[in-house]
């Protein structure tokens, strides 16, 4: 746990340091993009494609393994009262 703990502290340490160059880049581009309205738009629209990515890749792939494990227990479910009923010992008890 302690180290659990240290290594979420120093992550964040390292967010924050980074944060700070991160904000002196959105100046410039602030200022090179106010010169042209077409051109902040298509860059916007690329920010938010970029940011909606991972969220679309890790979603598909999220839906993708729940959905498996469902029709995996739905299907043994099936099987386990399927061979229940063919079973007389089972279906008397």
């Amino acid at each position: 746990m302690p180290r659990l703990v240290l290594g979420i502290a120093i992550a964040a340490v390292l967010a924050l340091v980074a944060a700070a160059d991160a904000g002196a880049q959105c100046a410039m581009c602030r200022s090179a993009l106010e010169q042209n309205t077409e051109v902040a738009a298509g860059f916007n629209n690329a920010i938010l494609f970029l940011l909606a990515m991972p969220y679309t890749v890790f979603g598909g792939l999220a839906g993708y393994v729940l959905l498996t494990r469902r029709r995996r227990r739905v299907a043994s479910e099936r099987q386990a009262s399927s061979r229940s009923s063919l079973d007389p010992a089972r279906s008397a008890t």
